[in-house]
């Protein structure tokens, strides 16, 4: 997983699309939210820790990696601002590194899945508190 992405030219250029292509192969995910500390100021001043836009470029073009939220856990004032659920078949550290790559993770800045499931063409998703969303896709 590569964070810190910075699909514009940002002042720190960590992970730009060319050094993403140029890597040869495509990493298992991306930090599409990064809680760091000093969130509050960088939003203030136009900077975002939310890459979903970035990710679905990448999505759209074709690479499939899976979306990721961080700390960033700087200073204890950073912590719970972003974590990952992961389904675990063993609850062991390769355990975890297998269902992040398969995609059983869901990145979350605070709402738990409680349950999902797909009807036809009818998906529902139950959430631990009311919310909007939406599904972005092709087609």
């Amino acid at each position: 997983m590569v964070c810190h992405p910075q699909p514009k030219g940002a002042a720190l250029e960590y992970w730009t699309r060319p050094k993403l292509e140029a890597l040869g192969t495509w990493p298992d995910g991306l930090e599409v939210y990064n809680g760091h500390y000093g969130i509050d100021s960088a939003i203030a001043s136009g900077r975002q820790p939310y890459y979903a836009n970035f990710w679905d470029e990448l999505l759209t073009a074709g690479h499939r990696l899976w979306g990721f939220a961080n700390d960033d856990f700087h200073d204890p004032a950073d912590f719970d601002n972003a974590f990952n659920m992961v389904l675990v078949e063993d609850m062991t550290p390769a355990g975890v590194v297998r269902a992040a790559k398969a995609g059983r993770c869901y990145a979350s800045t605070g709402l738990l899945l409680l349950g999902f499931s797909v009807e036809g063409s009818l998906v529902k998703v139950q959430l631990s508190a009311p919310c909007d969303g939406r599904f972005i896709g092709s087609g």
